[in-house]
């Protein structure tokens, strides 16, 4: 996928902003990006804008995308469905794929989450979302998979399982996009890092 001449201007009181000015990336298969900077540079705008998400009307946008690619998304603010439980929140992604049960289960074990997948999302901890969140994302078969925030609310070891995770998926020829302000977990899975 390329993305090119990506500008973001947001208004703010009866000012516009620009956040960024033609900025351009090419998303290789099998890559890791990484992009980090201050609060309210962009960064989820231009995940946004890449998934295809309509984006907040005091911003403006504009770019070319071409050689799209199909994305899966694990957003900052979970969206989770907080009457279901943690299984419930990812088959969604998977629908009635019963091949993926195993894929889900192997995951709900690794980050912890096997004694919580009957448990709905409304009690979950915000770290304990942030891990479903990240795995509904990973079974949904798609090219590019976008990672907000996936380390916040997670302690040491578990941002490791994470990001081995992340180099896994990788190396299966997945493109994947972190948002982080955590450099250190952007170099440890080996991402380009792009500073806004």
């Amino acid at each position: 996928m390329i993305l090119e001449n990506f500008n973001l201007s947001a208004l703010t009181g009866k000012n516009r902003q620009v956040l960024f000015s033609d900025f351009s990336i090419t998303v290789e298969a099998g890559k890791i990006y990484g992009f980090t900077g201050p609060t309210g540079t962009g960064k989820t705008s231009l995940f946004n804008y890449i998934a295809g998400l309509e984006l907040d009307c005091s911003l403006s946008s504009s770019g070319l995308i071409k050689d799209r690619m199909t994305v899966s998304y694990c957003f900052q603010d979970f969206r989770l469905l907080p009457q279901l439980s943690v299984y419930e929140n990812i088959r969604l992604a998977v629908k009635d794929d019963v091949q993926k049960v195993n894929i889900i289960n192997k995951y709900l074990e690794r980050l912890q989450l096997t004694e919580k997948k009957d448990i709905k999302a409304i009690h979950l901890s915000g770290g304990e979302m942030q891990r479903c969140s990240f795995i509904r994302s990973l079974v949904f078969d798609s090219q590019l998979l976008l990672l907000d925030e996936p380390f916040s609310n997670q302690d040491e070891d578990k941002c490791w399982k994470i990001i081995e995770i992340i180099k896994e998926e990788a190396q299966k020829g997945r493109s994947i996009m972190i948002i982080s302000h955590q450099t250190k977990y952007l170099e440890g899975c080996g991402a380009i890092i792009h500073k806004l």
